[in-house]
This record gives structure tokens, sequence and C-alpha cells, in this order.
């Protein structure tokens, strides 16, 4: 389970139909099983691409993505962050999974600063 947020400007997603329009203002969230992109012809991405079910649209892009995220303390793990949408069917918020050789290099130069 994770929990995905952003400040979405917009979304034309069929499914946010009657709901409150999304203006940047305010942040926003989902939460749901994070699944992992699949390329395809159309859609040839690189494998890492993860995300949930979100109709969050643009203005969402560089949100964090959080495992075991508390909602009472605000606390939780940063495992990811939010890049494009994905289209199988339903609407996804997918961006790179932060693994050891994505965030090793920034560590190693933090800690040498």
């Amino acid at each position: 389970m994770v929990h995905q947020f952003g400040y979405p400007r917009a979304s034309s997603d069929e499914a946010r139909q009657g709901l409150p329009e999304y203006t940047g203002e305010r942040l926003a969230y989902c939460t749901g099983p994070a699944v992992e992109q699949q390329a395809t012809e159309d859609w040839p991405e690189p494998p890492g691409q993860w995300g949930t079910e979100c109709v969050m649209g643009g203005g969402s892009s560089g949100g964090p993505r959080f495992a075991n995220f508390d909602r009472h303390t605000g606390l939780g793990v940063v495992v990811g962050d939010n890049s494009h949408g994905w289209l199988p069917g339903k609407r996804y918020l997918v961006g790179p999974q932060f693994t050891r050789e994505i965030t090793r290099p920034p560590f190693h130069r933090a800690q040498h600063s």
C-alpha cells in the first residue's frame, strides 16, 4: 500500500466528475497498492516506474510516494516520486522507484560535501 501526494492543478479523467476541481492550491493524495508500469509498443517506458490507481493530473509531478505512511504522525518511507500518468484501462500515477542505484550517489555526495 502506498500514498502519493501532490498539488494537482487539473485532471480530465471522467472518474473526477462531480468531485471538487483540482486548483493546485491544496494537497491531494491517492492511496492503494503499487504496481509497476508495463511497457508497450506505444509506451516504451523503462522498467522501475511504479504507482497506484490515481486521477491526479498536472501539478502532481515531483510529489512523493510513501510506503508505511502513518496518517496520524505524517511519517513514512519515501520510496519514489510522481512523474507521469499511465492508462492501461484505468488511470495510474507512476514514477521511478527509489533504489540504491538512484539514492546512493546523492547520499555519498551529501556526506562528503
